[in-house]
């Protein structure tokens, strides 16, 4: 089981979400399908937007929202079933306009980092689903991640 108080993560307080590789995540090489991956990244970006009150009724509420502009991902090493991983996100950049980077790592056990990457996102107007200034309540609410030292 993985212990993230051992990993080395480049920020002080990354969102941790922990799971456990099933059967149906594996592909036809027995190892966790590349897509799950970014599945499982999403699952935890949203994961920490609810957790700091950003669910997509708060999007709603405030007329905007994020959609991924690209991804820049890197698959390190392969997990398999039964492995339990924490997927660690942060805000790595946020330029108070239209631009935020969510980055990522995933883990299995405490010393094998499987994946990591980074999120491009734009802020978008809900309703004409365009590029928008950011909302005051995004730039308060998506500070980048303290870094150590």
């Amino acid at each position: 089981m993985p212990n993230p108080s051992k990993i080395c993560f480049p920020v002080l307080n990354p969102f941790l979400v922990t799971r456990v590789a099933g059967n149906c995540d594996l592909d036809e090489f027995g190892h966790v399908n590349n897509v799950r991956y970014v599945a499982w990244a999403m699952d935890a970006a949203w994961a920490h937007s609810k957790a700091i009150g950003m669910s997509f009724a708060e999007y709603d509420r405030i007329g905007a929202g994020f959609v991924v502009q690209r991804h820049d991902f890197k698959y390190l090493a392969p997990v398999h079933e039964g492995d339990e991983v924490t997927i660690a996100t942060w805000i790595d950049a946020n330029d108070g306009r239209v631009r935020l980077i969510r980055r990522f790592e995933i883990w299995a056990g405490d010393d094998r980092k499987c994946f990591a990457g980074a999120t491009h996102m734009v802020a978008i107007d809900l309703k004409s689903g365009r590029p928008t200034r950011m909302p005051k309540e995004f730039v308060e609410a998506y500070p980048p991640a303290a870094r150590h030292g």
